[in-house]
């Protein structure tokens, strides 16, 4: 049997890239093609999460099938099957009861409690008289393609689309909450700078914050991006601002602010109680957070953005606290 694993949601170009290679060794060797797949999502049983999935067991069968796979495995995911190492998975399951001779998977792929990956599972099938292939990612307009990705987009629209249909008057009351929930904070009351951003599709709103901190002495400054790259100008001025390619206010001023002491105001289109934002899509943020590590980060965010726990891939970095109208995290 030639096989491949995983939870295959959406079936999107990476895993059709998979499967694709599966039947093709299947041709070669004569042998049966498979996919071995878990019901329900590992992470709804590990940490506790429900995930917006991007297809049903029934739907996905369908689009597996649709590749040339011939045989789907469904392997129930359970507390005690997260225990299992990788080793003991590959003799037991792999080897043993369904008769893999190449599995194949794709690079970031990590498998059991021990969560090997790449060459470690490839010298551990190579010991069972087995063998692991090993495809690069699949790119798609420059990123990875991943069902973690496609599930964020869906949350990004379904999300835009609620806070777009915001009245004026729902928008500016809430917004108000946030500020004056935020001006009482020591983080913000003690920071010497303010590094916030100028909002955009009712994005929770800045400017009284921004002239707030000025007032108080602070210095302010906001976001310009060039190319895949964010940094911060202090600005003065509301004037100095420029629309960017995005239609996002950039200042026009050339004095570079560190986020070093300073305090960093996230916008967010989802958010979770844990701090992880969905944005635009670009990473910015996340790439700016985890070049500067030292400096606190507040996400500014309505009720309606909050959701428990959202996809996460490794990359993504969360913000130190949450503030809605109601509600700090």
């Amino acid at each position: 049997m030639i096989a491949t694993i995983g939870f295959f949601d959406g079936v999107h170009l990476g895993h059709q890239a998979l499967l694709q290679r599966v039947v093709q060794l299947a041709r070669e060797h004569n042998e049966e093609s498979a996919v071995i797949t878990f019901r329900p999502h590992p992470r709804e049983v590990l940490y506790q999460q429900k995930l917006p999935l991007l297809t049903s067991l029934t739907e996905k069968k369908k689009l597996i099938h649709s590749q040339g796979i011939t045989t789907i495995i469904v392997l129930p995911f359970t507390s005690a099957f997260s225990t299992l190492g990788a080793e003991m998975f590959f003799q037991t399951y792999l080897k043993e009861k369904y008769g893999v001779s190449t599995l194949v998977i794709g690079k970031d792929h990590h498998m059991g409690s021990d969560r090997l990956g790449g060459e470690q599972l490839q010298v551990l099938a190579r010991r069972l008289g087995m063998n692991v292939e090993i495809l690069e990612d699949v790119q798609e307009n420059g990123q990875r393609v991943s069902s973690t990705q496609l599930r964020k987009q869906v949350l990004r629209q379904q999300m835009l689309d609620k806070r777009l249909a915001l009245s004026p008057e729902q928008w500016e009351s809430w917004t108000q909450k946030i500020a004056q929930t935020l001006f009482r904070l020591p983080e913000f009351l003690e920071a010497p700078e303010i590094f916030a951003y100028c909002a955009i599709r009712k994005e929770v709103g800045t400017k009284e914050i921004l002239q707030t901190a000025r007032k108080l002495g602070k210095k302010v400054a906001l976001p310009k991006i060039t190319g895949t790259t964010m940094e911060f100008y202090y600005c003065q001025h509301f004037d100095e601002l420029i629309p960017n390619r995005y239609g996002i206010l950039e200042p026009t001023t050339t004095q570079l602010a560190v986020a070093e002491t300073g305090l960093l105001l996230l916008p967010a289109v989802v958010a979770d109680v844990h701090g992880y934002r969905i944005g635009y899509g670009g990473g910015y943020y996340d790439r700016y957070l985890a070049e500067h590590p030292e400096v606190f980060s507040i996400m500014l965010a309505f009720d309606m953005q909050i959701m428990e726990m959202l996809p996460r891939a490794s990359f993504d970095v969360p913000a130190r606290r949450v503030i809605t109208e109601t509600n700090g995290f």
